[in-house]
């Protein structure tokens, strides 16, 4: 990823220092990316996040399954092959509503797995390499990337100034042939790093 956008990253071992940090680097007009070890409760509202389009097509396809479960159970049932159990109506729909609700819940779980993988783009990539080695384990990161009107050295000197542990400068400067934060994508996400465990925030919304 040879045309990626330069960047700095700076590491920290402390939650509380790492999310002032990314509060303060939106402060300043930086467009911080955060990658933490696990979730951080109330990330995404620092960094500006807005929720996630998912929830809307996912509730949609979990009525489509629904609806999908209980005609499936009245053709059974009231029309292919009735049967007559203990004198209950043929569409006796009180009793079809837990495998229509299971119906649309596993239509939906599937929809939101393919749309998660595809919109935060997780597929394993065996070419990834992380910038810290503990970056899964317990360092969080923060990414400011080399914008015009600024230096991977102010920006290294911002990340010293709010306490951060360590600083890896690349594309800038920084170590040959290093790996590079791909470009943002085209709607705002909450993904993990190809290939590894980390969850990744953007710090920039698209309406």
């Amino acid at each position: 990823m040879a045309d990626a956008a330069p960047f700095v990253a700076g590491f920290y071992l402390d939650q509380e220092r790492f999310v002032s940090a990314c509060a303060a680097a939106r402060k300043a007009g930086h467009q911080p990316i955060a990658f933490t070890p696990w979730p951080v409760h109330g990330l995404e509202h620092v960094l500006g996040i807005k929720r996630s389009f998912i929830g809307r097509p996912v509730l949609a396809i979990i009525l489509i399954g629904f609806a999908i479960g209980m005609h499936m159970e009245w053709f059974t049932m009231a029309q292919d092959w009735p049967l007559n159990v203990g004198g209950k109506p043929y569409f006796a729909w009180p009793t079809f509503l837990v495998v229509a609700l299971e119906t649309g819940l596993l239509f939906g779980a599937l929809t939101n797995f393919a749309l998660a993988f595809h919109t935060c783009k997780l597929m394993p990539d065996p070419d990834t390499r992380l910038l810290n080695d503990r970056m899964t384990d317990d360092t969080f990161t923060l990414v400011l990337p080399v914008r015009a009107g600024e230096t991977a050295e102010s920006l290294s000197a911002w990340l010293r100034a709010n306490r951060c542990e360590d600083i890896d400068v690349r594309g800038a400067g920084g170590p040959a042939g290093a790996a590079a934060v791909p470009p943002a994508p085209s709607s705002t996400t909450t993904t993990g790093e190809p290939g590894t465990d980390a969850h990744r925030h953007e710090g920039v919304t698209h309406d």
